[in-house]
Formats: C-alpha cells, sequence, structure tokens
C-alpha cells in the first residue's frame, strides 16, 4: 500500500465486516467492503508502522485469541498522537448471560441464536470488562481518552421483544451499580503518546 499525504485523516478499520468506516479496510474474510484481505493475528504489514491517524476495531477484539498483541499492532501502526478506538463486547452485559449468544443460554426462545459466523476462523474467544480494557491500554502505554458503555444500535434486528429488553437496560443503567449490566458494548479510545 502506499501512502500519501492527505488533509484527511487515514484511517484503517480492523475487522470491518461490511462496513465502509475508513480507508483502509482489513478483514480476515473478503467482502464488499474489504480492501485487505488478511490474518490479522499474524500482524499487521511492516510498512504500516505509525501511518494511520486512527486505527479503529469494532467487535473485533472477542474475535481473536491473543487480544494484547492486536492492541500492540494498533499502537504500531497508529501515528504518534494518533488513536486507537476499540468497541468490544462487554462481559457483563446480563443479556449475552441469560438469553445466549457469547455462553449457552439459559432459556430457549425461538429467533434467538448462537452467534454463526462467517467461517471457521470467525469465532468467539474472550469478553471485557472496562478494567480488562484499562489494563491493556496501560500495558502498552496509550493514554485512555475515554471510555463508555454502548446500546445496540438503532438498527440491528433483534426481535419483537428489543423494545422490553431495552427499557430493562435503561432501568439497570440509571443506577451507577448496575450501569454494566445494562450495555452490551464498550468504546475505550486511547492516544499514542508522542515521543
Amino acid at each position: 500500500m502506499h501512502f500519501t499525504k492527505r488533509k484527511h485523516k487515514i484511517i484503517l478499520n480492523l475487522g470491518c465486516g461490511e462496513e465502509t468506516y475508513g480507508d483502509v479496510r482489513v478483514d480476515i474474510y473478503p467482502t464488499t467492503s474489504t480492501t485487505h484481505v488478511m490474518d490479522i493475528e499474524k500482524g499487521l504489514p511492516r510498512g504500516w508502522s505509525n501511518k494511520f491517524d486512527i486505527v479503529y476495531s469494532k467487535n473485533l477484539l472477542e474475535h481473536v485469541r491473543n487480544p494484547g498483541f492486536l492492541i500492540e499492532e494498533m499502537k504500531r501502526v497508529c501515528k504518534p498522537g494518533g488513536k486507537v478506538i476499540i468497541i468490544t463486547d462487554n462481559a457483563g452485559f446480563w443479556e449475552f448471560h441469560v438469553l445466549g449468544t457469547h455462553v449457552t443460554p439459559k432459556i430457549k426462545l425461538k429467533r434467538l441464536h448462537f452467534y454463526q459466523g462467517r467461517g471457521e476462523l470467525d469465532t468467539y474467544y474472550s469478553l471485557f470488562t472496562r478494567e480488562h480494557l484499562i489494563n491493556h491500554f496501560k500495558k502498552v502505554n496509550l493514554k485512555i481518552e475515554s471510555i463508555t458503555y454502548l446500546p445496540f444500535p438503532k438498527n440491528e434486528p433483534l426481535g419483537k421483544f428489543r423494545f422490553l429488553l431495552d427499557l430493562f437496560c435503561k432501568f439497570l443503567s440509571s443506577t451507577k451499580i448496575f450501569e454494566n449490566f445494562a450495555y452490551p458494548r464498550i468504546k475505550i479510545v486511547g492516544v499514542k503518546v508522542e515521543k
């Protein structure tokens, strides 16, 4: 890949799937959005070091066997002063445990099923709490700018009971002690400190 000076920020999207966000979009399987197909668990290209203003991944970290290595690679390809942004599944989210997607469901309901993935390489290995993500970012010396819980996107099809489940989550999130249980995703933003 050839990098030229641009006026806008150069964005790397790892594990892009069908998402079109970013200039360089990487996935292990080819999609209509993918610009580079590669197994990122083997590392990112050496020529990409310090090239990207933003290194972004959404719903990827939980699918890799060595998340620490991936975060080190994300930092390596990020420019000094650039941002590493990760959105991942929240280990504490009640619905993952009760209704099941990441674990064996406690109740069987029609239309709810395990994550199917796009192939044998697309499976779950981990779930993370805020503290896990903070520890990972601190270990690689990424300065944490923010960490927040995120709800499901509005356009995500989750069945006819979604309204009731969202209402329950809103109730949980109103109390700080239960906030961890209320949100399915966590977003952490870190800055690569200039040397």
